[in-house]
């Protein structure tokens, strides 16, 4: 005589079921780092300050409208690390402005305080 099987109600549950509660939490955790991600990036600083350095066709530098002497860039420079010492300083020259042009630029950044770093023209 076959007799049914009665078994504890535990054993009932399959062993699989075992791992749902774990499955959630895991479910739980990652949606709930995919919200914490984005606000902290965005509650954190972007990009430090930049100070913009123009160069026109003819070599003469721009910063914020002023025009500055080559020999005076390098204080410049000085003076921009000394109140902003996480700031740069970007050379942007002219589309039109030829490479060699750059290189007394250059020399007078060299041991710059503050980290210089070059803007590409835009291609036509």
């Amino acid at each position: 005589m076959n007799r049914p099987c009665h078994r504890h109600p535990l054993q009932a549950v399959d062993e699989g079921a075992y791992w749902l509660p774990l499955a959630d939490v895991l479910l739980v955790l990652i949606a709930f780092c995919a919200l914490l991600v984005p606000i902290r990036t965005a509650t954190t600083p972007l990009m430090t300050s930049i100070l913009p350095v123009r160069i026109d066709p003819r070599g003469n530098l721009t910063i914020q409208g002023r025009s500055i002497p080559l020999d005076r860039l390098a204080v410049v420079a000085a003076a921009y690390a000394s109140r902003q010492p996480d700031g740069r300083l970007r050379l942007v020259p002219a589309a039109q402005t030829h490479w060699g042009s750059l290189r007394p630029v250059l020399t007078a950044l060299q041991g710059s305080p503050a980290p210089v770093e070059l803007k590409l023209p835009e291609s036509p």
